[in-house]
């Protein structure tokens, strides 16, 4: 009888946390990882308590049997007791039609927006992944012979935090075949590992590490272990005494960001790539060759050929725009600036003769003629979509979507008790600036005239408008960024307007 009241007062401890994430690929590992964290959450005698299960699983759409896969997912998670959510990446999206370094950057985004999402609905304090102590070996080999530096050759540590997501790794102290025997011992299922012989991974785990085993004894696994954990200890070393300051002058948002690199241009090449690396890791993109880390530190440097710095945009990743204004690095997300859609273009000889040759053999006054002129190009996304103002003086109207944008609109009193108008253009003509640095840090916040002076309820979004106080912000940038303005041409009228007049016009009959 004692025995059940301890067990029923352990089972109602609050739990330390209300619920956990975990990244659930349906490979053995992350399926054995789940299966423990459910046990211990529902164990009675957990000093945890109980808690919530969040299983993740992203649906990249690229083999037959990927849904299948994610149905099983839910199935199994449902009937253990775990609330899971697939996401279900476009099926357009091909690793054999997409650059890899974009493909990616999207699915990685893709991955961490979904964990992102659920830590805000189940406020979990990390995403647990089932990686082991295999899958460091396997890292620390790859990135040796992909030219990581020393600081990253371990690249997987049990707790970090990854674009913004706080990353546990509890199996890395366990090997492989433990994770196997748990699996069969107690029935977990999972799916084969699907990764192919030919690529890079396979020929690693199937050829390579077999290989090295022969060559130099089982042991070798083990020096790759030690040299991955020297590794992360000299990254601390160097993160304490090296990056410090750094640290403190790189300014993030979902924007982009920006750094003051003065007084780091004579710092060793292993800086700029761990500091290239954090700006690039900030962007949520892959790091730059060393080629442009060495770009860089040229351009924000003076030295015998540069007498004088030179602002302007410079290419270090295809994925992001990046520009140097003095010795500050401003780099801008992926999802900012579309991507322009290369069209077909003909071929054209560099040789003048052959082209020559080829206008007089054709002969053709049709195939001469000019082309037609191309049709002017469709609106931007968001052109002309309204913003409507809050129902009162500082209230913030309902968040109008524009892709990865959100826009609100308030109508603010003047400065002072005078409501003509010359007291609303003082307000606007003393506005403050926008530059580009609150631009990169999200603060993107600016006056218009009120649309309620003219007896209007909301605003327009017009995608590259000129606006004063953005004059100073390249027009690149500008071009990008859906405005809101007081009347677009072509807009639809506004209902709430349209009830009004209605409503006035028939009070005055």
């Amino acid at each position: 009888e004692e025995e059940e009241e301890e067990e029923i007062e352990k089972n109602d401890r609050p739990p330390v946390v209300p619920s956990l994430g975990i990244s659930l690929s349906g490979g053995v590992d992350s399926m054995v990882l789940a299966f423990i964290l459910k046990a211990i959450a529902d164990d009675p005698r957990s000093s945890f308590g109980r808690f919530g299960v969040v299983a993740m699983h992203v649906d990249y759409a690229n083999r037959p049997e990927s849904r299948a896969e994610a149905t099983f997912l839910e199935d199994w998670c449902q009937r253990h007791g775990m609330d899971i959510t697939v996401h279900r990446m476009d099926e357009t999206l091909r690793r054999s039609n997409t650059p890899r370094e974009e493909y990616e950057v999207i699915t990685r985004a893709a991955r961490y927006d979904l964990y992102k999402r659920m830590r805000a609905e189940r406020f979990f304090p990390a995403v647990l992944v089932g990686h082991h102590a295999g899958d460091v070996r396997e890292n620390v080999i790859a990135n040796v012979f992909r030219g990581a530096h020393l600081l990253s050759v371990n690249g997987m540590r049990e707790e970090g935090i990854v674009e913004g997501v706080r990353i546990w790794r509890p199996m890395l102290p366990h090997e492989k075949a433990d994770v196997l025997d748990f699996a069969h011992t107690y029935g977990v299922p999972y799916f084969k590992d699907t990764t192919p012989a030919w690529s890079t991974r396979g020929k690693l785990r199937g050829s390579l590490q077999p290989l090295l085993a022969e060559m130099f004894g089982d042991g070798y696994a083990r020096n790759l272990t030690i040299l991955g954990q020297d590794s992360e200890q000299l990254h601390s070393m160097f993160e304490s005494f090296a990056m410090k300051q750094f640290n403190e002058r790189l300014c993030v948002s979902d924007l982009g960001a920006y750094v003051d690199l003065d007084g780091f241009q004579q710092k060793p090449m292993l800086f700029w790539k761990e500091a290239t690396r954090r700006v690039c890791h900030a962007l949520g993109a892959g790091a730059m060759t060393e080629k442009s880390a060495r770009e860089l530190v040229d351009r924000v440097t003076v030295h015998e050929r540069r007498s004088k710095l030179r602002d302007g945009w410079i290419t270090l990743k295809k994925t992001n725009k990046f520009f140097v204004n003095g010795t500050t690095l401003g780099a801008f997300a992926a999802g900012v600036f579309p991507r322009e859609k290369e069209g077909p273009s003909a071929r054209v000889s560099s040789d003048p003769n052959k082209r020559k040759n080829k206008k007089k053999n054709e002969g053709d006054d049709e195939k001469n003629a000019p082309p037609p002129p191309s049709p002017p190009p469709p609106p931007p996304p968001g052109f002309g979509a309204s913003v409507v103002l809050g129902d009162a003086v500082n209230a913030w109207g309902e968040v109008t979507r524009v892709g990865a944008w959100s826009v609100q609109a308030r109508e603010i009193p003047n400065d002072s008790d005078d409501t003509k108008e010359n007291a609303r253009r003082r307000r606007l003509a003393n506005a403050e600036p926008v530059d580009v640095w609150r631009v990169l840090r999200n603060e993107i916040d600016y006056l218009l005239p009120s649309p309620r002076c003219s007896g209007a309820r909301r605003v327009y979004l017009r995608p590259g408008a000129r606006l004063p106080q953005f004059r100073t912000v390249d027009v690149a940038v500008t071009d990008a960024i859906p405005f809101a303005v007081v009347d677009v041409e072509g807009a639809p009228p506004d209902p709430g307007e349209e009830r009004d007049a209605a409503a006035a016009a028939a009070a005055a009959a």
